[in-house]
């Protein structure tokens, strides 16, 4: 079977499947074209459609505006210049035998999750929309699965979106009933916001948020906008959970509204106590505003262990710019004062030592005992007290939070954090 390829993600997958369940070879056409339903997706320049609107009569265009209008054209079929369509790929080859889905894309805590950018398979397991596919020839009535006609082939109805947050896309044409799916890997067991980015010039929107197939926000409004392009952040809630991979539905009840993003936070705040003078700290979250004056709003001079900031010094004069997680810090404060931060806490932290001094921060919230380091510590010091693995007199038994520490090894080596 060839001379086909005209229609959505699922009539390709019934297809596949009907042809090959009965031994018929199959071929698709054409692999390259402008719009959403081929394997290479050709980018139609302006200059090109300015050229077709005015063959149809609409507008003029000289002799060389219309040979350079092609050769664009042509030049955007090149393959390096297309865009690849991978859920088409999917439907074609996966699909047909498996009701399995797979992410589109890796979507974490404290990023946004476009909706777009939802599970790769078959509707009613990655999605589920009403419209799926145009069945004109049985029906004569053709049908939009994708109302928006941008980005992806299912059913799901994709546009283009003026909302300067979002990936240039959102979802559109909501129903009730209908839902999207989106995998997600968490670092840490941990109590999660959620939000949802929407528009609607028209009505409240309500919906649920299910979580590993179960309700876990239920019927929550989204109070409409100014117009559909007017995007807002709402916060459905909060949810306990676990660090892993996690399956995440919109649920929609009452539609007619865009989706611009997702997202998941799991937001936290860390206190330090500055010493008006030199001080030894740092961070087992991110901060929110990570800017080094953001943080250390007081501090006259922050330097990490190859870096630093000094105050009304000229920017490009400063080599550090933000505050990281599991970094150590010596920082000069003008005064006394205890900061509270906010920020996001995550597994991943520095936990490389090189062959001499280092400066390093405790990456987690809990102490850490000082006998878990690697065998190569040789010493660990802050301003007034150290630890030496052969001495009896040791006064540091525990790395504690919120501080720093200068420790000397004798090789290369790593911290597990996770060992305490």
């Amino acid at each position: 079977m060839s001379e086909s390829g005209e229609n959505s993600n699922t009539w390709f997958t019934d297809a596949v499947k009907l042809f090959e369940s009965n031994n018929i070879g199959w071929s698709w056409w054409p692999v390259k074209k402008s719009g959403v339903n081929n394997i290479l997706k050709v980018t139609t320049n302006p200059d090109y459609k300015q050229l077709i609107d005015a063959w149809n009569g609409n507008g003029t265009i000289s002799a060389d505006e219309a040979y350079n209008a092609v050769m664009k054209f042509a030049d955007n079929h090149r393959f390096e210049n297309c865009s690849i369509a991978y859920d088409v790929i999917d439907a074609l080859i996966r699909q047909p035998s498996t009701a399995a889905t797979k992410p589109f894309t890796k979507h974490t805590a404290n990023q946004k999750i476009f909706a777009s950018d939802y599970d790769l398979g078959q509707n009613g397991y990655a999605y589920s929309d009403k419209v799926v596919a145009n069945y004109n020839v049985s029906t004569n009535n053709f049908t939009a699965w994708n109302t928006g006609w941008e980005y992806r082939n299912d059913g799901v109805d994709i546009q283009t979106c003026e909302d300067a947050e979002s990936n240039g896309y959102c979802v559109g044409w909501t129903e009730a009933d209908e839902w999207l799916q989106y995998t997600i890997e968490l670092d840490v067991d941990a109590e999660y916001t959620i939000e949802l980015r929407t528009a609607s010039a028209s009505t409240d929107g309500v919906v649920t948020i299910a979580i590993d197939g179960i309700d876990v926000l239920s019927s929550v409004s989204l109070p409409k906008t100014t117009g559909w392009q007017s995007f807002k952040t709402n916060t459905l809630g909060k949810v306990a959970l676990t660090a892993g991979e996690h399956r995440i539905k919109i649920k929609v009840e009452t539609g007619d509204f865009n989706i611009s993003y997702l997202e998941l936070r799991n937001d936290a705040s860390q206190s330090i106590s500055l010493e008006k003078g030199w001080n030894l700290v740092s961070f087992y979250l991110t901060p929110n505003a990570a800017q080094v004056s953001s943080v250390f709003p007081n501090a006259s001079l922050v330097k990490s262990a190859d870096s630093f900031y000094k105050t009304g010094q000229t920017s490009f004069l400063n080599s550090l710019t933000e505050i990281k997680v599991g970094e150590g810090y010596l920082v000069y404060n003008t005064v006394d004062e205890t900061l509270t931060i906010q920020g996001t806490t995550t597994s991943s932290a520095p936990n490389n030592l090189k062959t001499g001094w280092n400066l390093i921060g405790i990456p987690i919230k809990a102490n850490y005992p000082i006998t878990s380091l690697p065998n190569e510590t040789q010493i660990v010091k802050d301003f007034d007290s150290f630890y030496e693995p052969a001495s009896s007199m040791n006064i540091i038994s525990e790395l504690e939070i919120g501080k720093a520490y200068y420790i000397k090894v004798s090789d290369d080596c790593e911290i597990d954090w996770l060992s305490r």
